[in-house]
């Protein structure tokens, strides 16, 4: 049995597949590619595929992680190039890497926010707002979670936010958000801390760049 890694990019249209129809994906693509899988077992075997986290639905991203098991071991461009065969527009492996036999989870991961601005909006006026959020001592939010409300605080989970670069009516921000077994921030919340201070800004694009890794 061999685990291997798999980097994933979702882009243009395919940003509107929810995390389970990306799986299904993946693992249709898996049983066409004849691949040698390794299965689970009892009475409804699957392949054995984890993602180590999911991504919000209209979001793009450069770096899903995946693993997958084989039942042997196969170069990583091979496996690359036949589950690419299988896979549609805007889903593709990135790259493959075979794991040893450490396992690995998400700690923390980088998203490219952009806004949109009115004409009036300085790039001070965002740096402005960016400083109040990340000097506020907590900012509390509620997040309904199966039919109750749950109070969290957005800043036990946000490491860094920054502005990337901006441009009349348009800006891009750096999220980066601690990815935890009790939860973490989504980039909307987050923008919807920030109108607090600024009520112009308006997301328009979600984009996972990093997804950084640890051994468990």
């Amino acid at each position: 049995m061999r685990d291997y890694c798999l980097t994933i990019s979702k882009k243009g249209k395919a940003k509107f597949i929810s995390h389970l129809d990306l799986y299904r994906t993946l693992e249709r693509a898996l049983r066409r590619s004849l691949l040698p899988i390794s299965f689970t077992e009892g009475y409804n075997p699957h392949p054995k595929i984890s993602f180590l986290t999911a991504l919000e639905l209209g979001a793009t991203s450069d770096c899903e992680k995946a693993i997958i098991t084989l039942q042997e071991p196969l170069p990583a461009p091979q496996i690359r190039e036949r589950l690419n065969r299988f896979l549609p527009n805007g889903i593709k492996i990135e790259d493959v890497s075979q794991l040893n036999k450490k396992e690995i989870i998400a700690d923390s991961t980088l998203f490219i926010l952009t806004v949109n601005l009115p004409p009036d909006v300085k790039r001070e006026d965002v740096e402005e707002a960016i400083k109040k959020f990340l000097e506020a001592p907590s900012f509390s939010i509620k997040r309904e979670q199966k039919g109750k409300t749950k109070e969290i605080n957005l800043k036990d989970f946000v490491r860094d936010l920054k502005l990337r670069d901006f441009q009349p009516l348009k800006a891009n921000l750096e999220l980066l958000v601690s990815l935890t077994p009790y939860g973490s921030a989504k980039s909307r919340e987050v923008i919807e801390a920030l109108q607090s201070f600024l009520p112009q800004l308006k997301l328009v694009q979600v984009h996972r760049a990093n997804l950084f890794l640890k051994e468990k």
